[in-house]
């Protein structure tokens, strides 16, 4: 999976041709949990009217501690299929966040297709950056 795969005349790492298939099942999967799945419905619940989901006998203590627990996963899962691309050191982070916080910034909080392809755009544009 570490060997380079050759396309078009151009050549690619093989494990950055594995994670976007696996990125795009995992991002599909949480878009279908939130969306398609009763638990989904009530953490959007949650998000968009905590008093209304009290009112309606949510426990949104419960939610939040849910909803940051799969966070966490879904950090840990990101961190484990990133390491091998980069070398893990100090300060690290920083460049991380800049590009998370951009994609936020571009894309809102309020739609997932906004947030992918600003995604996109901070992808393409992210190696152009002068260092």
């Amino acid at each position: 999976m570490f060997g380079n795969v050759e396309f078009a005349g151009l050549y690619y790492v093989g494990y950055d041709l594995a994670l976007i298939p696996i990125s795009a099942a995992i991002g599909f999967l949480v878009w279908f949990g939130l969306n398609r799945t009763v638990t989904g419905k009530i953490v959007l619940a949650v998000i968009h009217n905590e008093e209304m989901s009290v009112s309606m006998g949510v426990r949104v203590n419960g939610v939040y501690a849910v909803a940051f627990a799969f966070g966490v996963l879904l950090a840990s899962l990101a961190g484990a299929l990133t390491a091998p691309k980069i070398s893990v050191q100090p300060g690290l982070s920083s460049d991380v966040i800049i590009l998370s916080f951009a994609i936020v910034v571009i894309g809102g909080l309020g739609s997932v297709g906004a947030r992918q392809s600003a995604r996109f755009l901070v992808g393409l544009a992210a190696p152009l950056r002068c260092t």
